[in-house]
């Protein structure tokens, strides 16, 4: 049998789209960095592999990476919203997705929405483990994210540090760009 697709193409050629949903780990092992864009105008969804790394600009990417749960259990994900420059934001805006048996769980952040069918009880559903087990969720990104080092290395709490309406988080971003 003939070789794949991914073993005879060259790296930088490889202009493939996939729905964020249907990316797998070794799609984050071989491409941590991927690009949101409506691609081939069905999906808002579609994202494509990001070559050149590390990324200073993360705007309207996500990272895929290994994260260390409070037990010290690793489990396979994605960052978005990263700030690079600003880790303040970062704790309020930044979304996380992982993945556990084949499925993605998308957390939502106190100020969204969804919290009440998506937050840290949800979770611990989903990875079949109590909350404390969980939380804080460590994660370095800075093999493919170049930014301050609390913004590529750090932690997601259960709760953020300090709450903020949402308002208030709106204005920072502002300041920050």
């Amino acid at each position: 049998m003939g070789r794949g697709f991914k073993e005879w193409v060259p790296k930088y050629m490889r202009h493939f789209k996939l729905d964020v949903n249907s990316l797998t780990v070794d799609d984050l092992r071989e491409n941590p960095v991927w690009e949101f864009g409506n691609f081939s105008g069905n999906s808002e969804c579609e994202v494509m592999p990001v070559y050149s790394l590390p990324c200073a600009d993360m705007t309207g990417r996500i990272v895929g990476t290994e994260f260390r749960l409070a037990d010290g259990s690793t489990c396979w994900g994605i960052l978005g919203g990263v700030s690079p420059n600003c880790p303040e934001l970062g704790e309020h805006l930044m979304s996380l997705s992982l993945l556990h048996n084949g499925n993605w769980f998308h957390l939502a952040r106190p100020h969204q929405f969804n919290y009440a069918s998506h937050g840290p009880e949800q979770l611990a559903r989903f990875l079949d483990k109590p909350v404390d087990r969980i939380f804080p969720i460590s994660f370095n990104i800075s093999h493919s994210v170049v930014g301050k080092p609390a913004s590529v290395r750090g932690q997601i709490n259960q709760f953020p540090s300090e709450r903020l309406t949402l308002q208030e988080i709106l204005e920072m971003a502002m300041r920050s760009y």
